[in-house]
């Protein structure tokens, strides 16, 4: 006698990719808010502006450069959800 197995249809790996998406996307929103200092500067001045990101790991600066181009797209969510964080009027 021979044992049908069956293969792993398309539902099976649509399934598995929108895991992996949302866990890669849960994990970097996660080091986005833990990283991310929205509080270091705040500036005196008239009118609104925006409040520059600063990203910190255990109390001490990374390399700014780096971060910004790596979490730009959380950013620029952040600013959108999180108004009073970022803008100042």
């Amino acid at each position: 006698m021979s044992e049908e197995r069956k293969k792993p249809d398309v539902a099976f790996y649509l399934t598995v990719g929108l895991v992996m998406l949302l866990a890669t996307t849960f994990v970097y929103a996660a080091l986005y808010l833990h990283m991310v200092d929205h509080e270091h500067a705040f500036y005196t001045a008239r009118g609104s502006f925006e409040r520059p990101a600063r990203y910190t790991w255990g109390g001490r600066d990374c390399d700014q450069e780096f971060w910004e181009k790596l979490f730009d797209p959380a950013h620029r969510l952040d600013k959108q959800i999180r108004r009073d964080k970022w803008i100042v009027e």
